[in-house]
């Protein structure tokens, strides 16, 4: 078997939906092993305050704090500075790229649930500090590639694109039990159970994903279709 990229499953919590506006104020990840799916690191931090890239203050909206009860106050308190974090994180990133890997084929693979509003966030914070998220995660011609457990969910469970899928419906769907809602680290967890259960699912030639009425013939090759487009998606 060959290699194949490391995962890593990440979530923030934040100050609002502006990563240009509002600030990033709690980051949780865990690295996967894409082969044995098995947790390898960890990482949680919370994030001092602070500015944009052309120096502004960032605001903590009072609707996002009334969500995940952290204050700035607090991140200034006991929260890494976004240097650190992107000093830390990078080195993390070059730790998971095997050592022979001159392609960049073998980058690690950010995953999340609705993960491009999570990556909107960890690329500006290292575009503040004149650094390109790119450079170390697996990209192609600089646009990020990533994984998400929220898409994935849509096309699994409901080719029509109907369906409720935040992370609280989709554990419960998928039987993965109760978590804590809008802590960065617990949502991280349950988003890489979620994902597990769909690669192993995947791996094993099964979907949960509805097909349209017809005869069980066409019911059986629209549900090797949605296997099929899985596999090739998500380099199984």
């Amino acid at each position: 078997m060959g290699v194949k990229s490391k995962i890593v499953v990440f979530d923030f919590e934040t100050g609002g939906l502006d990563c240009q506006k509002n600030p990033a104020v709690e980051l949780g990840l865990i690295t996967m092993d894409q082969i044995t799916l098995e947790e390898e690191i960890q990482y949680e931090t919370l994030i001092k305050p602070y500015k944009s890239i052309s120096g502004d203050p960032l605001v903590l909206e009072q609707r996002a704090f009334d969500v995940h009860g952290i204050s700035q106050a607090r991140c200034e308190r006991e929260g890494r500075t976004t240097e650190e974090i992107v000093r830390q994180l990078i080195a993390l990133f070059k730790k998971l790229r095997p050592p022979r890997d001159t392609t960049g084929l073998n980058k690690p693979i950010l995953s999340g649930h609705n993960v491009m509003f999570d990556v909107g966030f960890l690329d500006y914070i290292f575009k503040i500090h004149n650094e390109k998220l790119s450079d170390y995660v697996l990209s192609n011609n600089g646009q990020i590639i990533a994984w998400d457990t929220q898409q994935i969910a849509g096309m699994a469970w409901n080719t029509s694109g109907e369906g409720k899928y935040n992370l609280g419906a989709c554990s419960e769907k998928a039987g993965l039990g109760n978590f804590l809602a809008h802590s960065a680290l617990s949502d991280v967890r349950i988003t890489a159970d979620l994902l597990r259960y769909f690669l192993r699912s995947f791996r094993q030639g099964k979907t949960t994903g509805t097909v349209s009425s017809g005869n069980s013939e066409t019911k059986v090759k629209q549900r090797e279709k949605i296997v099929s487009n899985h596999k090739v998606r998500f380099q199984f």
